[in-house]
C-alpha cells in the first residue's frame, strides 16, 4: 500500500468530540493511527476546550468554541500543530484531548463510616455521619490534565469525585473539633459547618485544577453507640437535677432507687414490706429537723418528694396525708 492510499484510508474530514454522556471531563479524540491530518477541520463545541499534547506534554490549547480549517486557517494552534512531527507510526505522536467546561451539579456525598470526634460539652467520643451535595467544574485545564489524566484516554467526574470524597471525613472531623459544637447543636449550625468544609474542599480541588462553586451539608446523624451513650448521660443528669430539686444528694437518690428496685424483685408480703419500709424511712427524714434555710423552698421540696413517694407506691395514701399535714403545720 502506497503513501497516497494510506493517507486516504486514515484521513478524517472533521475532528470533533461528541460530548453525549455528560460524565466525561477529559476525552482523548480517537484518530486512525493516533495521527492528526492536515486535511481535516477541527471543531471545538460550546462549553468545550481542546489540548494539543505531544509526547505527553501540553504544547497548545484552544479554550473557546471555534471551527478551524487545518489547511487554510492561520491560527497559533494550527501553527504549533504544523511544526510537530506527525509521520505515520512515529513515536512522536500528536494527540487531541478535549475537555468539558460546564458545571457538574448535584454531586451527592455521604460518609461511609461515622466520623469520630470528642464532644466538647459531654466529653464523650462520638461518631457522627453526614451527607450533602456539591458541584464541580474545570478551572485550569492544563493543571487538571497533568494531575488527573496520567496517560488515560478518558477521565470521568465520578473518578474525580471519589478522590475528593475520600478527604471529606477528615475535613468534617477537623471542622467539628475546631468549632467546638456539641452533638446536640450540629444540625442548628449546618450552614457554618458547610462553609468551613467548603473552604477546605475548594483548596484541595484547586490543586487538581478544579473549582467547587457550591457545597452543602444537608444533615447529620449519630451512630447507635453514640446515641446510647448520650441517653445514659441524659438520664443521669435528669436524676441528678431531680435530686437537687428536693434537696437530696445524687448518691442518696441512687440508694433510694436501688432499695425500690430490690423491693420490686421480692415476692408477696416480704416485698411489699420492704417497699413500704423504704418509703417510711425516707418520709421520716422529711420531718427531721434541718439546718436553717429558706423555709418556703425547703417545705416545697419536701412536699414534692413526698408526692413522688406516693406516686411510686412507696407509701400509702393515708401516710401521705398524715405527713403532709405534719409538714404544713410547721408553717
Amino acid at each position: 500500500m502506497g503513501l497516497r492510499d494510506m493517507l486516504k484510508r486514515q484521513m478524517r474530514s472533521v475532528l470533533q468530540w461528541q460530548d453525549d454522556d455528560r460524565e466525561t471531563l477529559f476525552q482523548l479524540l480517537p484518530t486512525p493511527g493516533d495521527e492528526i491530518k492536515d486535511a481535516s477541520r477541527l471543531i471545538v463545541g460550546p462549553a468545550q476546550g481542546c489540548l494539543l499534547v505531544h509526547e505527553g506534554k501540553i504544547v497548545d490549547e484552544i479554550a473557546e468554541q471555534t471551527t478551524l480549517s487545518l489547511k487554510t486557517d492561520n491560527h497559533p494552534f494550527l501553527t504549533t500543530l504544523a511544526s510537530l512531527p506527525t509521520l505515520f507510526e512515529s513515536p512522536h505522536k500528536v494527540q487531541l484531548y478535549f475537555y468539558r467546561t460546564t458545571l457538574f451539579p448535584g454531586l451527592r456525598w455521604g460518609t461511609a463510616q461515622p466520623v469520630r470526634y470528642l464532644d466538647p460539652v459531654y466529653r464523650l467520643p462520638l461518631g457522627v455521619g453526614m451527607n450533602g451535595a456539591y458541584s464541580l467544574r474545570l478551572a485550569d485545564a492544563r493543571t487538571a490534565f497533568l494531575r488527573l489524566c496520567a496517560g488515560e484516554r478518558r477521565v470521568t467526574i465520578s473518578r474525580i469525585k471519589a478522590v475528593l470524597d475520600a478527604q471529606l471525613p477528615q475535613f468534617i472531623a477537623t471542622t467539628l473539633a475546631g468549632a467546638a459544637y456539641a452533638c446536640t447543636d450540629i444540625d442548628s449550625h449546618l450552614d457554618a459547618i458547610s462553609a468551613r468544609i467548603h473552604e477546605r474542599l475548594a483548596q484541595l480541588a484547586a490543586d487538581y485544577g478544579l473549582a467547587v462553586p457550591e457545597f452543602a451539608v444537608n444533615g447529620s446523624i449519630l451512630d447507635r453507640e453514640s446515641r446510647e451513650r448520650l441517653e445514659t448521660v441524659f438520664a443521669m443528669r435528669a436524676r441528678q437535677q431531680a435530686a437537687e430539686e428536693v434537696h437530696l444528694s445524687y448518691e442518696r437518690l441512687e440508694q433510694i432507687q436501688a432499695m425500690r428496685d430490690a423491693a420490686r424483685t421480692e415476692n408477696g408480703l416480704a416485698g411489699a414490706g420492704l417497699q413500704l419500709g423504704t418509703g417510711l424511712e425516707l418520709a421520716a427524714q422529711l420531718l427531721a429537723p434541718s439546718a436553717p434555710s429558706t423555709a418556703t423552698d425547703d417545705l416545697a421540696g419536701r412536699l414534692r418528694l413526698l408526692q413522688q413517694l406516693l406516686q411510686q407506691g412507696l407509701i400509702s395514701q393515708e401516710y401521705f396525708e398524715e405527713r403532709k399535714r405534719a409538714l404544713l403545720d410547721r408553717i
